[in-house]
């Protein structure tokens, strides 16, 4: 499954006039937008930075105290509609993303990274992350996945890899949620993706056969990025 997105920008605040209500009001005649807590963030982002979420339902939101005090939910829809403006006139930050939020989230979101078009490992962030310590982010075995998200997330990479020239992919990362059961993909990056190597690198007391893993993660990527380079030499590219 993929999350339902709706991308805006505005490179003029003062001429546009089209407010988060408006677009609300459109995506709320579709099931899976009706009446849905909102996210809101930038289109370029990391860690959940100056990411929101607008809650319209009233109902609590299982996050910690930390996130309450730093202004990670909004209820005021003005508040929302201050954030949402700021973010859609941000040309740094290419415009706004909307989503509807996705309980899966708070439970956990697990981060895929793939060296080609084979997964090399996989972490998971704890619960409702936004912007949290690497430290807090544990490597889970391949087999210890819920089921179908690795297969689900290969699939996802072929898919992509279809749009480009074999081997310009060489290292993307899949990070998805399990809503009641199904991988959910909230993101797909391809360019220089942050992979979570120092989760791994400097996990205490690793064992040897962790050790034997960081090992082949960095001698595979090192071999990709020279294949690269020489398939782009014989393209013409320059060194």
């Amino acid at each position: 499954i993929l999350t339902p997105s709706y991308f805006y920008c505005t490179s003029n605040r003062d001429t546009d006039t089209q407010t988060l209500h408006a677009i609300l009001a459109t995506l709320d005649e579709t099931p899976a937008w009706q009446g849905a807590n909102i996210v809101l963030k930038p289109g370029i982002s990391a860690d959940g930075k100056d990411t929101f979420v607008y809650n319209r339902s009233g109902t609590p939101l299982k996050i910690d105290a930390a996130k309450q005090a730093a202004g990670f939910e909004i209820q005021d829809p003005q508040t929302a509609e201050r954030h949402f403006r700021r973010l859609a006139s941000s040309q740094a930050r290419a415009g706004i993303i909307i989503q509807p939020y996705i309980k899966g989230g708070v439970e956990g979101e697990y981060s895929l990274t793939f060296f080609e078009d084979q997964c090399g490992y996989a972490i998971r962030k704890p619960i409702a992350v936004r912007g949290d310590n690497s430290r807090l982010r544990q490597v889970v075995p391949l087999a210890d996945l819920p089921p179908k998200m690795l297969d689900f997330s290969q699939h996802a990479i072929q898919t992509m890899g279809r749009f480009y020239e074999a081997g310009a992919i060489t290292r993307a990362r899949v990070d998805l949620f399990l809503e009641d059961g199904v991988p959910v993909l909230c993101e797909l990056e391809c360019v220089d993706p942050n992979s979570n190597f120092r989760v791994l690198r400097d996990k205490p007391n690793k064992s040897s056969q962790e050790h034997q893993l960081l090992a082949t993660i960095f001698e595979q990527y090192a071999a990709l990025i020279i294949n690269r380079i020489e398939a782009m030499k014989q393209m013409g590219h320059p060194e």
